[in-house]
């Protein structure tokens, strides 16, 4: 559980398993790359079976999150895929993002290290942006400090609610109002 100090001071927030920071977006930062795209961008990087019904779930069993994610940031069809690596990019800024068969490399552009969300860093990279975005599914309501938190507080739960409507399947099916950012278009080796 992160600290509410450090997210409510907009810092960039320890991903130590990776060995690498998330940068907190700033709201100008999401208003660019738009925030219908934002959302499914955030749906698509903290997937959960447990979203979706039972028969659904069912033909899931054997693969896990992560597996279906990196389905998704392979497939060159998927729009939530460019949703997700403009969401990565905000997260990442300098990093040039590389989406790899089952990783996705954040490479410093500055110094050149190298960082990876894997299976063994997705759990707590899916939990560091749950929270940062107040992502929660079934947990209680969060209760902003002042007007200016509000307003973030009732953007952030109209866009849970829309890409809760949309599902699985219109989020696979979403549409891209924007042009995805170049430098992290690149999918593959």
């Amino acid at each position: 559980m992160l600290e509410e100090i450090l997210l409510l001071a907009g810092n960039d927030i320890p991903f130590l398993s990776a060995g690498v920071t998330i940068h907190q977006p700033k709201i100008k930062e999401i208003a660019y790359i738009g925030e219908e795209n934002f959302f499914i961008g955030c749906q698509l990087l903290t997937f959960s079976k447990d979203s979706l019904e039972e028969e659904a779930k069912n033909n899931l069993i054997d693969i896990d999150n992560f597996d279906i994610l990196m389905s998704i940031m392979n497939s060159q069809e998927a729009s939530a895929r460019i949703c997700a690596m403009m969401v990565l990019a905000l997260l990442f800024p300098t990093s040039l993002i590389n989406v790899r068969e089952n990783e996705i490399h954040l490479i410093d552009e500055e110094e050149g290290d190298t960082s990876i969300i894997n299976k063994e860093t997705y759990q707590e990279f899916k939990e560091i942006i749950t929270q940062m975005f107040q992502l929660r599914r079934d947990e209680e309501e969060y209760k902003p400090k002042d007007d200016a938190a509000a307003k973030i507080a009732e953007k952030l739960k109209k866009g849970r609610e829309k890409a809760a409507a949309m599902g699985a399947a219109g989020l696979l099916r979403a549409r891209i109002r924007r042009d995805p950012w170049r430098r992290v278009a690149r999918v593959g080796a």
